[in-house]
């Protein structure tokens, strides 16, 4: 388990859980983190550039940054050392559950500057995460809406109490025309098609689901 679920806080976690300790330890051997824990305990520079290039990343969140028991903390959860951050990635990532959650379940206990990418990129490099990700949907497009009616339909068929009918839409009114089908073959659903066209016109575009009846010959040479 990671750290009790990396729920960090010196307050939640014994000081002896054996994670605890190697964070602590290796914390006091990192440069970075044993200048971070002095300003804030002696305070920090005016600014930015006043001080050293290896604490620039800890800038702006200097005022999450505390110390407590020999720990260095960024709110309530654990600063990580570079050398132990491949190592926490792993186990955050061992289960392949995605960029979210991998995610949300290191910001329960843990931080270093740059963590969320980090994450991102090694669920992104994972095979085994790609292959349990569902299949992204395409967004619905809205259609262009015509200028003047009858100018692009929308052409479908569908059954009502077991029997089949040819439904025909306007795009631009929404204006419908249904006809019973008493068969589904092609020629007998350009009949009615021409039956609709002798009324209100030939459109210039006419929108179907590809169906048989529709992408037979018989329908586009209508």
């Amino acid at each position: 388990m990671l750290v009790e679920e990396l729920e960090a806080s010196t307050s939640i976690i014994p000081s002896i859980d054996p994670m605890i300790e190697e964070i602590k330890e290796a914390q006091q051997l990192d440069a970075v983190c044993q200048e971070v824990q002095n300003l804030i305990i002696k305070g920090w520079p005016t600014y930015k550039t006043d001080a050293h290039t290896a604490v620039h990343p800890y800038w702006d969140v200097k005022g999450h940054l505390t110390e407590s028991k020999g720990l260095l903390l960024y709110d309530q959860r654990l600063v990580i050392p570079s050398n132990l951050r491949l190592k926490l990635l792993d186990r955050i990532h061992q289960a392949h559950q995605g960029i979210v959650k991998c995610q949300a379940r290191a910001r329960r206990a843990i931080w270093w500057p740059g963590m969320s990418k980090q994450i991102k990129e090694m669920v992104q490099g994972c095979r085994q995460c790609r292959i349990n990700s569902p299949t992204p949907v395409e967004p619905l497009q809205p259609s262009t809406l015509p200028s003047k009616p009858w100018i692009k339909l929308g052409a479908d068929l569908f059954e009502f109490q077991k029997k089949n009918y040819l439904l025909v839409v306007d795009y631009h009114s929404r204006y419908i025309e249904v006809r019973r089908l008493d068969s589904l073959s092609s020629a007998f659903t350009v009949d009615k098609v021409k039956s609709i066209f002798s009324t209100h016109g030939i459109p210039e575009v006419v929108i179907s689901d590809n169906g048989p009846q529709f992408s037979s010959r018989e329908f586009q040479q209508s």
